[in-house]
């Protein structure tokens, strides 16, 4: 029987090569995440809409521009709850988080994931304007994984 290979990204070695794939609002959260990487994988917090269904947002709000302002600081809100939970949960394991470069909120998604101390940021849906700006500034060991659309 063959054993998989582990798998390195940067510093981080993860017991098996599997990257946990970042399926949006909610079904990749912090709960998968840490269950794949106590499983020796990469557990990825998908960083999309996060804020629809947490407890910083109010649907009912009739401003839509309260609502709109109201619905990034949600998103931001609720990553930090749910990278926060994944940490805990996986103490030791490579957790990582996915946001869509098209996002308005990406930048402040990205520098959140990386004060939270995110170990990985993957970026998809178009390719990160600076990366290398964001990484090294705010120590997440300068690893972003970036596709071009299709």
């Amino acid at each position: 029987m063959e054993t998989l290979p582990s798998l390195q990204i940067g510093q981080h070695i993860a017991r098996y090569p599997i990257i946990q794939g970042g399926m949006g609002i909610r079904i990749s959260g912090s709960h998968l995440a840490a269950a794949v990487a106590n499983a020796g994988g990469v557990g990825v917090v998908s960083g999309v809409g996060l804020g629809l269904n947490s407890p910083y947002f109010d649907p009912n709000e009739s401003n839509p521009r309260i609502r709109r302002e109201q619905f990034f600081e949600a998103n931001r809100l609720a990553l930090i709850d749910e990278l926060q939970t994944a940490r805990q949960l996986s103490p030791d394991g490579i957790i990582g988080v996915n946001v869509m470069v098209v996002a308005r909120d990406y930048e402040t998604l990205v520098r959140t994931s990386a004060e939270q101390g995110v170990n990985l940021i993957i970026s998809g849906a178009g390719l990160p304007p600076n990366p290398h700006k964001i990484s090294l500034k705010r120590g997440v060991g300068g690893i972003f994984l970036g596709m071009p659309p299709l």
